[in-house]
């Protein structure tokens, strides 16, 4: 049976120690975070397909998303909604974070937007959910948003 290793795994056990150098173990012992944002659905406008959700900045240079750590709760009778987890740069750039996922009086986990994509967020762009269809919406129902995050940066 051979051994098959990984780049990271070769770096620390080919690496050379003293007293004043050692391998840096900072990327693989990243803090998990969360960042939480609350919705509450009123009783006008309401809701409509395409309108951004803005929820606001995780405030952090190089945020990695973690999608599936990530979910959105309905907190209440009455939300049902397709909704997407987008970012927006200072150019006005959008890109999509997760997949589309059906929120539908429940709580939903998030999905990556494609296997090879890990979602970065840079500390100036905004999150926001972009709803798709809305088949139900209740005025008084909280829309709690989880994201999991992990960043290199310490706060």
């Amino acid at each position: 049976m051979a051994n098959i290793d990984t780049a990271i795994y070769t770096a620390q056990t080919t690496r050379d120690t003293s007293l004043y150098v050692n391998a840096s173990f900072r990327p693989l012992q990243q803090p998990l975070r969360f960042a939480r944002f609350e919705y509450t659905i009123p009783a006008s406008p309401g809701l409509t397909a395409a309108d951004k959700l803005r929820l606001g900045f995780l405030n952090a240079s190089n945020a990695k998303i973690v999608p599936e750590l990530s979910r959105i709760t309905s907190q209440g009778t009455g939300a049902a909604v397709v909704v997407t987890l987008k970012k927006c740069d200072t150019a006005g750039t959008e890109t999509s974070l997760t997949a589309a996922a059906t929120l539908n009086e429940n709580s939903v986990a998030l999905a990556r937007p494609s296997a090879l994509v890990v979602p970065e967020v840079e500390q100036t762009d905004y999150l926001f959910l972009l709803l798709g269809t809305v088949t139900t919406e209740t005025a008084g129902t909280v829309i709690l948003v989880e994201i999991a995050y992990y960043s290199e940066e310490t706060h």
